[in-house]
């Protein structure tokens, strides 16, 4: 999946261009906690990790931007528009760092979302009021492998022209 430049939601482009924006500012600020540079390890489905091109864990996937349209002004040409994004964090525990990476790249994530350069640049693109909550933390198997989940919403909001 190709991802779009940053740059302002518009009536024409709710979710994808939210998506990417969101994207775009975890994909630059984001530290891999292995240490290597330029692996990519933030996907918007859920990678074959066993395929030979993989690049394993620790991952991210952040999943389609869900938006709510509610509330309109009395003109009628503006609407709430409310956005939720999930993101899953799963780092391995095979080599007995998977608890440290998780806790690493949650912290990081919280402190990417509450640094406010980083919110005025959301807002330029008009998302506002942004919310991380973190939902879940697991120990499970996949693939055969022990690995640490955590899941987090995302929210934030606008009032965007529709007519």
């Amino acid at each position: 999946m190709a991802i779009a430049s940053s740059a302002l939601v518009t009536k024409t482009i709710i979710s994808s261009q939210s998506y990417a924006n969101i994207y775009n500012l975890l994909n630059t600020n984001l530290t891999d906690p292995t240490g290597v540079a330029g692996r990519r390890f933030i996907y918007s489905r859920e990678p074959s990790i066993t395929a030979i091109y993989s690049p394993g864990y620790p991952l991210i996937i952040l999943s389609h931007i869900k938006p709510t349209i509610s509330m309109q002004t009395i003109d009628g040409t503006k609407r709430m528009i409310t956005w939720e994004m999930e993101i899953d964090i799963r780092t391995s525990d095979k080599k007995g760092n998977g608890l440290t990476h998780l806790e690493s790249l949650s912290d990081e994530l919280f402190k990417i979302l509450n640094n406010q350069s980083n919110r005025n640049t959301l807002r330029g693109y008009s998302m506002y009021n942004v919310t991380l909550v973190q939902n879940s933390t697991d120990y499970i198997e996949i693939e055969g492998e022990s690995i640490f989940a955590s899941v987090f919403t995302l929210t934030f909001d606008s009032m965007l022209e529709v007519s």
